[in-house]
């Protein structure tokens, strides 16, 4: 299967996908440009495509008409809703993890959507993971709007989901940024909206299982 016949499979909307593939991309830019041995770039490209694949779980039913599905998707999610959470519980992250060995992810792939929380930037940091730390920056870097630098793109989810760790994900994120910037050839917040949307395509259409 590729990467987009899993998301019509899990029911991915259009901007989760869009995240998602964005995600992938700047971890693909970085790799590019990395310096010295490259990590295992199948792992963490396969992270960063499915590392929300269980966020539909937790969407409202009652206002997905308003972003245009039709009554038939509505139930289909409803149904998907109940088999994610009859499956696995109503934890996201657990479901994500059970979503991605369900769909046949390699184990490594896993492991990094697992590692894949904010709050664990301390801990990657200390023992010096840096394959753990690559999909936590890019998910930081990426934005409904695309990519971000990352002060801006923090200060956007707090201003649109709300939160009360702005101030630990700020320096967090910080500290994560200057650990990537050792392991890379390019100015990172130079990277552009075009250069990480010119990768989707391929990204959309990539083999995954």
């Amino acid at each position: 299967m590729n990467t987009n016949e899993i998301y019509a499979e899990w029911m991915t909307p259009k901007n989760l996908q869009d995240h998602m593939l964005r995600t992938a991309s700047l971890a693909q830019i970085l790799l590019d440009h990395w310096k010295g041995e490259k990590p295992n770039e199948e792992a963490l490209i396969t992270c960063c495509l499915f590392h929300d694949i269980a966020k539909p779980m937790k969407f409202d039913l009652t206002k997905q008409a308003e972003y245009g599905m039709s009554e038939k998707e509505i139930e289909k999610l409803a149904n998907l809703q109940n088999y994610i959470k009859s499956s696995y519980g109503e934890e996201e992250h657990h479901a994500t993890i059970m979503i991605c060995k369900e769909v046949g992810l390699n184990e490594e792939a896993v492991t990094l959507v697992d590692h894949l929380e904010w709050e664990y930037i301390p801990r990657w940091l200390e023992t010096n993971d840096i394959v753990s730390l690559i999909p936590i920056y890019c998910d930081m870097r990426i934005s409904p709007k695309g990519i971000l630098p990352l002060e801006t793109r923090i200060q956007e989810l707090y201003d649109r989901v709300g939160g009360k760790k702005y101030d630990e994900d700020i320096k967090n994120g910080k500290l994560l940024e200057s650990k990537i910037i050792e392991y890379v050839s390019i100015d990172i917040n130079t990277i552009t909206r075009e250069q990480v949307n010119a990768n989707i395509e391929t990204l959309l259409n990539r083999k995954v299982v």
